[in-house]
Parts: structure tokens; sequence; C-alpha cells
């Protein structure tokens, strides 16, 4: 059998895990965080929209405990085509890099300009995207898709399409377009992509813990999986499925202060990215909804820091019933 890219790197066997890339969350800040306490193998960026051939990106902060997945979203192969040989041009991006054409948003107005999921309307229009940026990128190559525009009826017939795709691996959000981010997995299709893909599939959708990772494993013998919101909820979710320990709440407050330091420190004050992130972390049973009541409003980072400090000081007061200790009483506040 010939080695897959992921053999060809030397990765694990399986699952390889994978954070997914998240619109206004996965930030340099949030990646850096999420390696410094719980690594997956690979980190993706936010999606990068392209609408010109020169288009201009940030300096890409690359780590070292995870390999950086770069995604591009675009509704012109041509213009990503001469973007990415812009960047390449200017340094931004590097043969060895690993690229990632983003075939899944589910976004109405990204769609109506024939990105994202929209692609999937027309197969043969994808695969010539793809050859497309195999033509000007070598190294490691694929795509995020979904199951179908409106439902799963024509998966079979894209898979024979995808059969003949240039690409190193695929990762497949188990839903419809029109499904968004509800309604069932389709363990079927996963299997199924399996079973007829010649290249790695990783599985995406509703993984929330340690047994959602493995009951995606067992049904479809997918290579590896991606975690989105299931992370942000709980960010020691990827060290729970390699057979770790579930986090204390003064671990989640250590992630939690982590990240506002780096945001803090980062460019721009990203208070809007903490509070987009707190909303999915207060769901978290260890940290409870009044979190997010309690920073929703606030308006800068700095209040952000002293009303949880506060928060997680009473919280622990609470459940001990008892002072604390020296190392506490510096870490909460």
């Amino acid at each position: 059998m010939t080695p897959d890219i992921f053999s060809k790197q030397e990765l694990p066997t399986a699952p390889l895990l994978f954070l997914a890339p998240m619109e206004g969350v996965t930030s340099y800040e949030f990646r850096e965080t999420l390696c410094a306490f719980a690594p997956p193998d690979f980190v993706a960026t936010e999606f990068i929209r392209i609408t010109g051939e020169r288009h201009t990106v940030r300096s890409l902060r690359r780590h070292n405990q995870s390999r950086l997945q770069i995604q591009f979203m675009a509704a012109d192969e041509k213009v990503l085509q001469k973007s990415i040989l812009h960047l390449k041009t200017k340094g931004t991006l590097k043969d060895t890099d690993w690229l990632d054409l983003n075939v899944g948003c589910p976004s109405r107005r990204v769609n109506s300009r024939g990105a994202g999921a929209a692609l999937l309307l027309e197969p043969a229009r994808l695969l010539s995207f793809l050859h497309s940026l195999r033509s000007v990128h070598p190294g490691p190559l694929s795509m995020k898709t979904r199951i179908g525009y409106q439902g799963d009826e024509d998966f079979p017939a894209l898979l024979n399409h995808l059969s003949d795709a240039p690409i190193d691996f695929i990762t497949i959000h188990a839903r419809s377009k029109c499904a968004h981010y509800s309604g069932p997995i389709h363990y079927d299709c996963l299997r199924l992509a399996v079973e007829t893909l010649p290249f790695p599939v990783i599985g995406n959708g509703d993984i929330w813990s340690r047994e959602d990772a493995q009951a995606m494993i067992d049904a479809t013998g997918v290579r590896g999986l991606m975690c989105g919101r299931g992370v942000i909820r709980n960010p020691f979710l990827f060290r729970e499925i390699r057979g770790g320990a579930q986090p204390t709440r003064q671990e989640l407050a250590r992630f939690l202060f982590s990240l506002l330091t780096a945001f803090q420190a980062a460019p721009r004050r990203y208070v809007g990215r903490f509070k987009e992130f707190a909303g999915w972390f207060s769901q978290n049973e260890l940290i409870g909804r009044p979190y997010f009541e309690l920073v929703k409003r606030l308006e800068s980072l700095s209040d952000v820091e002293e009303a949880s400090r506060a928060y997680f000081k009473e919280g622990v007061t609470r459940s001990s019933k008892k002072r604390l200790s020296a190392e506490e009483e510096g870490f909460y506040g």
C-alpha cells in the first residue's frame, strides 16, 4: 500500500486530531493557548476569504506543538491560484505549508457568491478548482466539505468526482449545507467515503466528548477527527480523546486566564472574540452560564479579567468551604 501523506510525515496512525477552522475563534492567540495546554496534531486558521489576485494576508504565525492548516475560501479558481502565487512570492506562504480549500461553509452570504458549500452544486467545477490549486502548490493539499448541499442524495456521485481529486486528504462534516449544525451526523456517509476515496478521510461533526470521538471512529473507520465547538466548550477535549483526564475547574480557569493574557498582548484587543469564546466555554458544566452573563456586556479585557477573577475565586470558596491556599490566592486574584 502506498504511504499516505500522514505516514510520510511520520504522524500517528490513528486517530489524528485536528482543531477546526472557526471564524472569530481560531486566531493565533487561541491556537497558541490551546497548544500550550492540550495540543492536537493540527490547528487550522480561520478561513481566509480571497477576493483578489494580490490579496493581502497578515503574516501567518505557525506553532511549535501542532502543524498549521491554512484554509482558503474563494469563488474564482484563477483568482485563488494567482493569489497563492502572489503570497508565495511575498514569502507569506511556503511550498511545504498545509493548504485547505473550504467547501463546507453554510453561510447564505458566502454561498450566494459561489464560495463555500456552493461549490458542491458543481462537482466538475470543484474538481477543476482543486487541480488549479495543485498546479501552484506541491505541498500538502486538502479540502473540508459537507455531504451535500440540500441533503446526502448526491453524495455517492460527489465521491466519484473526488476520487480523481489531486488532494492528500479530505475532511467531511457529516451533514449537508442546509442542515447547518443541527440534525443527525451521517456516519454511513463517512463510512462510504472511507471505503471509496483513495486518500484518508477525517471525520467532523458533533464531537463533544471522548465517547463521541470513539463512536465516530468505530462506526466509520476515519483516519482522524476534527473538533470545533467541542474544543471551545472544553479546551482539554483532545487530551480526553487521547485517554487523559477530564479537566478540573482550576485547569479550565488557567486556560481562560492564559487566553485573556494572549488577547491583551495582541495588536488588537479582542474583547469581542473573548465573548464569542466565553459563550461556548460557559456551557461547560464546571463553568456555568452565569459566567457568560457576567462578561457579555463588559467593554474591555481588563474589566473581563477583573470579573473573571472574582467569579472563579467565589466559585472555589463556595465549593471548598475553606480558605484558599496561598497558591490559589495568587492565581485567582
